[in-house]
């Protein structure tokens, strides 16, 4: 290795400060003129100025002296809108229009405060009332701030992402007509704009046309807890408006849209492959109409997030067949009954067990049976991301219910008509600890609540123990292990479960491979740790940066482990532990 020059090594730095402490990028700027020519830019690089004006204004000379080093924007709807000087604002690369707040003491504490952006050379703190009035003529108030978005939209050819996320927000036609507009100077290329996130945004009908329109060269669109009118004009969404080039499409709980006028909006995105669609508790989805836009109109989908709390288990099995390739699948909501204990569902999901990289069963309502997880880690090859938020029912009851085997092999679920709800075949608590090869290799994050019912010993055989960390330990590449739940007054009340002991007598040292490990989290699971057992977590996990849960179930030890985890250099956040 070459060793680094001094101005190296200021780059070096700079880019460590960059977005976490404002203060000491302006005490570095401050230093001389060769450092203020390397920290300046990354000072000045993200201006979330919406956050800071309200407070205390910036200096018309530092903004226009450094307009030009602004890549990242906020700017929000306030009064006094002639505080922007951006005529120099050329490089931007993203802008959020947001609400004004107030600066936190976590704010003070980063120094973003318009204190620490007066460096070198900028400290006056010269008036710039009137400016925008001078040059843009006499506009009203409530409009200037439009025109500063149209003008910087306009004068940035490199603006790429447009947030809008400021409360019932009503973007003019001008403004739509600048997202779709070309501001370069050849008239072959186009708009500058690919991703654009609307929240909270209100569309009146007249505003629809443009808006449409805007949308026409985008790749990605968000369109969240927007508002429009009950009488949207439906004509406008004919088959002869096509938009080609947008991949990612979120839809999520927008007023004055009915399912069916949704479905058809979606349809205008016959290349998406990413769609994101929350319905509203009180609506059923239309499940045919969806069907048959999954498999015929927008049949490249191939990741699929979906929120219906009324969403049957049939309903998903439907869904799941008519998508022709899934490698991602996350359900936000399941139902009183678990989605994933249903045998038609499993079968469906199973035809894209070769391909299927991401599963996530979010805010489930029951408990999941532990072979429907383990199917899945032993039946999908590629799998790199299992969240399983549903309590994992390892309990020895669960065992002898009706549910799917864990040690099915892949060769078998394949087959049609195969099942996996035989309960001829089925042993009790040991196929929990079934010896059928986890396949997942490349598993990066494991989020299942892996933990039994504390009247049953089903987790205290440590030979049953030892063969399940002999199975996580084949993830190399695991930089996420969550086996606990996250409901902290359970712990903290006795209502802890047994699980997984993660010492190294119950064989912790199996799970040495895990050198990739950022985050382990055990809450809610009684444990027995002593110094051994933590030296040899640091030891053998180096990228380890939280353990989240108590380390040991009684408070004088857990206080002596606390203790050694700070020397150890980490730092005691809640139940959390924090590599400094």
């Amino acid at each position: 290795m070459t060793p680094l020059d001094l101005s190296e090594l200021r780059y070096l730095l700079a880019s460590t400060y960059l977005g976490r402490d404002t203060k000491s990028l302006a005490r570095c700027s401050r230093v001389c003129r060769s450092w203020h020519e390397t920290f300046n830019p990354a000072l000045w690089r993200c201006l979330p100025i919406s956050r800071l004006l309200p407070q205390t204004k910036l200096s018309y000379k530092a903004i226009s002296q450094n307009a030009h080093l602004i890549q990242q924007l906020h700017v929000g709807r306030m009064d006094r809108t002639d505080l922007y000087p951006m005529d120099n604002c050329r490089s931007l690369k993203t802008l959020y229009v947001e609400d004004e707040r107030v600066l936190s003491d976590w704010d003070n504490y980063l120094g973003l405060s318009s204190q620490a952006l007066h460096v070198q050379g900028n400290e006056t703190h010269d008036s710039i009332d009137g400016k925008l009035s001078t040059e843009h003529g006499v506009v009203a108030r409530k409009d200037r701030w439009i025109l500063l978005l149209i003008m910087l939209i306009r004068q940035n050819p490199g603006l790429r992402k447009l947030c809008l996320t400021m409360d019932r927000f009503e973007p003019t036609i001008g403004l739509w007509a600048a997202i779709s507009a070309n501001p370069r100077s050849s008239p072959t290329t186009v708009p500058n704009i690919r991703h654009l996130d609307c929240l909270f945004t209100r569309i009146p009908r007249p505003n629809v046309q443009a808006c449409l329109d805007a949308f026409t060269h985008l790749e990605s669109l968000v369109l969240q807890h927007c508002t429009f009118d009950p009488d949207f004009p439906l004509e406008l969404l004919d088959s002869n408006r096509r938009y080609p080039r947008l991949r990612s499409l979120t839809l999520a709980t927008n007023t004055g849209l009915d399912l069916s006028t949704q479905i058809e909006l979606i349809r205008l995105f016959p290349e998406v492959e990413h769609l994101v669609w929350s319905i509203m508790g009180t609506q059923h989805l239309p499940v045919s109409e969806f069907c048959i836009l999954l498999a015929q109109d927008c049949c490249k989908i191939t990741s699929l997030v979906l929120s219906d709390r009324n969403l049957e288990a049939s309903h998903l099995a439907r869904i799941l067949n008519s998508i022709p390739r899934l490698t991602r699948f996350f359900l936000r909501f399941d139902t009183l009954s678990s989605m994933f204990n249903d045998p038609d569902v499993m079968q469906a999901l199973r035809r894209h067990f070769a391909v299927l990289t991401n599963v996530e069963f979010g805010q489930v309502r029951s408990s999941i049976r532990c072979g429907t997880v383990l199917e899945l880690l032993t039946g999908c090859p590629n799998l790199q991301v299992l969240v399983a938020y549903g309590r994992l029912d390892c309990s020895r009851q669960a065992f002898f219910r009706t549910g799917t085997v864990a040690g099915i092999s892949t060769a078998t679920t394949g087959k049609p008509g195969s099942t996996s709800t035989s309960s001829a075949i089925m042993t009790g608590p040991d196929d929990l600890f079934n010896d059928t090869p986890w396949v997942c290799l490349g598993l990066k994050r494991l989020h299942v609540i892996m933990t039994g019912d504390p009247q049953h010993s089903v987790w205290q055989n440590r030979t049953l123990q030892q063969r399940l960390f002999l199975q996580l330990g084949r993830l190399k590449d695991l930089q996420t292990l969550s086996l606990g739940h996250c409901i902290l007054w359970m712990y903290e009340n006795g209502f802890s479960h047994h699980g997984l002991d993660f010492t190294v007598e119950a064989g912790l040292s199996k799970l040495a491979g895990l050198e990739k490990l950022e985050q382990l989290n055990i809450e809610g699971i009684y444990q027995h740790m002593g110094e051994q057992d933590v030296n040899w977590m640091l030891e053998h996990w180096p990228k380890l940066r939280v353990v989240e849960g108590e380390l040991h179930h009684r408070k004088e030890k857990r206080e002596r482990l606390d203790a050694m985890m700070e020397q150890k250099g980490f730092k005691v956040l809640n139940h959390s532990y924090r590599r400094k």
